[in-house]
């Protein structure tokens, strides 16, 4: 007696239209034309939560920071921002972006020399800042983006940590 085999053929169809009808999930480099293409450049509102630590001679003195921010995404790839302690400059650079029209991951690295007036001495900036992007709805698009941003600020001489910053945040437009 020959039995149906519909539950396998079904399955088979479900996997095929999904295949058929998913978007691609490649993630392509991404010129700064594209980004702007894409709509990702703009500005974000959104929260922005972690730690500041300052070294006091004998220990981290953190603080805990939560609070309003805005991100503008299209600014240069390489800019001059504030360090962790707030007195000296460092730059900013755009290293890579990549993704596709649903999602698009930018990052960036902290670099430069400072001199640091609080500490009396030359400071080097690293780290780096990685936002991501996440497109949401068709006819009401909607973005909201996350951000990881680790800076430390260490002294050219011995290699002493002095200030670092540690935030997360998120975003929407």
């Amino acid at each position: 007696m020959h039995r149906p085999r519909l539950l396998p053929c079904l399955l088979f169809l479900i996997v095929a239209l999904t295949g058929v009808l998913a978007e691609p999930a490649h993630a392509y480099r991404l010129s700064s034309r594209d980004l702007r293409n894409l709509g990702y450049f703009g500005t974000y509102r959104g929260v922005l939560e972690g730690n500041v630590g300052t070294w006091n001679g004998f220990r981290y003195n953190e603080t805990f920071v939560r609070g309003p921010v805005v991100e503008s995404i299209g600014m240069p790839s390489r800019t001059v921002v504030t360090g962790p302690g707030g007195r000296n400059g460092f730059f900013l650079t755009r290293v890579s972006a990549s993704g596709n029209l649903r999602r698009a991951t930018i990052r960036y690295t902290y670099s430069g020399t400072s001199f640091n007036p609080q500490y009396g001495e030359t400071m080097y900036g690293s780290g780096q800042k990685t936002v991501q992007f996440v497109r949401r709805g068709y006819s009401r698009i909607r973005y909201e983006i996350t951000t990881n941003d680790v800076f430390e600020e260490r002294s050219i001489f011995d290699d002493s940590l002095f200030t670092y910053r540690r935030f997360d945040g998120s975003y929407a437009r």
